[in-house]
Order: structure tokens, then sequence, then C-alpha cells
């Protein structure tokens, strides 16, 4: 019987705790308020709003339901919430003045000052440096990196314009044989069929250049037996949007193989030294459009020994030389040449030279350059047309001369 009575009373005690929990949840819950509107009120751009602070177990549905006001304008006036609300944000509500309150709210004028997003220090972009194989800097990689030059091509279509060198270099791994020829003088008439029978002049030439920026040459000439070996080189090249200049120098010297009538040495000459002689340029052209190039160059030129023979009286000349070419198709062209002797002391007695003055029609044929001209000099030598000119054209004592070029490309790479 006391087991009954044991029973029964401890599941009259759980009844009782369950009934005392239920009643002081209901009073709790009862004596919890329900969520009111906040009343901290803020101006911002001259619009007022509701400043919520969103508290635990709050959703943007619940908020909304609060201000009466739709979920999307709490989003248009907050984008953050579009990522979720965490709790303690605050959010802008929109104050609605038609809502009264029992208490006076709290107006704040001054916005809300955001905190601004602290940047980062912009890294300034520094060249990468690539190192050589022992681990230092390679310096010419930053030259490298820079933007290609693009060099004006083609100034002249010939190493050689009429007579006088241009500043133009074979192209890579190329080859050019010259054949330049002049005729005897116009005013010789006709029975000398005007020059056609001479005398004539004619020089056979090689000219080679391995990368395009320098080449060396030969000559072997009828006039005084004479031959040549020659360097030239590109110092600068022009530059498009750039320097507006090409300049090249060349170097030659010469040696005559002449003799007396006889076939004896002349006596004249009593060393190898005494048959030299020795031309220096520095040529400088500009390609001023597609179709007008232009050129200039000062040249020296010395003999090492003057006299009777070879009709000189000084060593040294100094003569300024002017080269045009004027295009008017996409193969053919006009040019025109003219060199100024500084100092005409140099003559010997009884002997008179003239400049040197030409002009002729060029045609471009693929790997070949034909020119032909008039000109007043029978040298095609520079230790020749430059000061021992004897003719001039003023007394018509001209000669037509024409130049051929072939241009041979020895490996494939090669840049014609």
């Amino acid at each position: 019987m006391k087991s009954t009575i044991f029973n029964f009373n401890r599941k009259l005690v759980r009844l009782s705790l369950f009934v005392l929990c239920l009643s002081y949840t209901g009073a709790v819950c009862a004596q919890t308020p329900a969520p009111a509107k906040s009343k901290n009120i803020t101006t911002i751009n001259g619009k007022k709003y509701y400043l919520h602070k969103v508290a635990h177990a709050q959703s943007l549905y619940g908020i909304s339901k609060i201000y009466n006001v739709d979920v999307n304008t709490i989003l248009k006036e907050n984008p953050s919430a579009s990522k979720g609300i965490i709790v303690g944000q605050d959010l802008k509500i929109p104050f609605d003045n038609s809502v009264t309150e029992n208490t006076k709210p709290v107006e704040q004028t001054k916005p809300i000052q955001q905190p601004k997003p602290v940047e980062e220090p912009k890294k300034e972009e520094q060249p990468v440096v690539s190192t050589s194989s022992s681990g230092e800097p390679d310096l010419l990689s930053l030259v490298d990196e820079k933007k290609e030059k693009e060099y004006v091509p083609s100034t002249f279509k010939s190493t050689r314009n009429i007579n006088f060198h241009t500043s133009e270099i074979l192209g890579r791994r190329c080859l050019d044989f010259r054949i330049s020829h002049r005729f005897g003088p116009l005013n010789s008439g006709a029975n000398n069929a005007w020059g056609i029978d001479g005398p004539a002049n004619l020089m056979l030439s090689l000219e080679y250049s391995h990368d395009g920026r320098w080449m060396i040459g030969v000559s072997r000439c009828i006039e005084n037996k004479t031959a040549e070996g020659f360097f030239k080189c590109k110092i600068i090249r022009q530059v498009k949007h750039g320097f507006p200049f090409t300049i090249t120098y060349f170097g030659g010297v010469y040696h005559t193989f002449n003799k007396q009538a006889t076939g004896e040495p002349v006596e004249f000459y009593n060393s190898v030294s005494d048959r030299l002689s020795f031309v220096h340029e520095l040529i400088i052209a500009c390609k001023v459009t597609p179709w007008l190039s232009l050129q200039v160059a000062p040249a020296y030129v010395h003999y090492n020994l003057v006299g009777d023979v070879n009709g000189l009286s000084k060593n040294d000349c100094f003569v300024i030389t002017g080269v045009a070419r004027v295009k008017y198709n996409k193969r053919q062209a006009i040019i025109f040449e003219y060199g100024y002797r500084l100092n005409t002391d140099y003559a010997a007695a009884g002997i008179t030279y003239y400049n040197s003055m030409g002009i002729g029609w060029e045609i471009e044929t693929g790997g070949h350059v034909f020119q032909l001209f008039a000109t007043n000099s029978y040298g095609i030598m520079e230790n020749s047309y430059l000061t021992t000119t004897t003719t001039s054209w003023k007394s018509m004592a001209v000669r037509i001369g024409f130049n051929i070029t072939r241009v041979f490309a020895l490996s494939k790479k090669s840049e014609i």
C-alpha cells in the first residue's frame, strides 16, 4: 500500500512542476514588450530617417512590419543589407511624418559619419630587371623592354647616287656587283659620236655587307689605273617620329698603278705611299617625305704626294656635297648631285678644275638598280671627281654615263 501511494505522489509532483513551468513562461512572454520603432531620428541630405539597431532574432520582414514600409525600401536605403543583417547593425528607415509617438523623439541633426575605408598605398611599378648567369642584374634587359624603334627604310635605292656615295648600306649578307661607265664629252662632235667613241672610263666594284650596318668594297678603274678599298658604316639611323637624320661614315684609300708610256714606273713616285690618296666623308641624309630624299656630306681629300704628274700643288682639299632624289612613281626617280669645293688653290699651275655636277634617271627592277645620267666628271672614284674634274657644263663638256648594280643574297638570312 505504501508503494502505490508513493507512485501516485510522484506523478502528482511531475504534473505540478509542468503546470508551474507553463505558468512562468506565459508570465515572462506577457511581460516582454513588442518591438517598437526606434526613437533615434537623424537627417541625412535633408531627409529624415529612423536609425534602427537590429536586435536578436530580428529579420528584414519583421523590421518592415514595425515601420510599415516595404522590404525593398529598406534594401534601397541600406544596400549592404542585401547580403544579410547582423545583430547591432544600424539600418536607415525612412521617417513617416504621419506616425506619432507618445514620447517626443530625439532628433539627431548631424549625419552619421561612416568610417572611410583605408586605402592601401599604390605601389609604383618597377621595371623587372633580369639577371645574368652570375646573378648580377642585366641592365641591357631594360633597353630591350622599351618600345622598339621604327627606322625609316630606303632613304636612297642604291649605295651611290651618280658618283657620290649615299647614306645607304647593303642589306645583311648581301654582295653588290657594280658596273660604272662614262663616255666621252658631248662637245667632241659627230665624228666622235658625241662621246660614244671615247675616251671612256670604266669602273668595276664588289661591295659586301655582313650585318646591314657596315660594308666594305674594292674597285678598279681605268683612270690612272687606280684601285680602291673602302669602309662604310651607318652610325645613326633615321627614326619615324624620332631622330630625323641618318648619319653614315665613309672612308676610302686609293692606289694608282699608273706607269710611263714605255711601261716603266713613273719616276715621280718614289715609294708605294707616294701613290696613295685618301677620302673621308660624313654623310647626313634625311627622307623628308616618301618621295623626297636629301643628303649633305662634308668631305676631306688628301694626297700623300703632289706635283706636275697628278696636277696638284697642295695635299688637301675640302668639299661639301649635296644629293637629292625625287621619286615620281614606285620604281623610278630623278636624281641630282653637286660638289662644292671649299678651297680651289690646290690645282697645279695652268690647270683649272670645276665642281662636279650630275643629273639622271633611276630605275629599280627588283635586284637591279639602273641609273642613266649626264655628268661633267670623267673620274668615277672619290679622289678624282671631287677634286680633279677638268670639264664644265658651260662648255657642254658633259658625259653620258650609266651605273648598273646587281645585288646577290649569300645566305638564307640575307636581307636585300
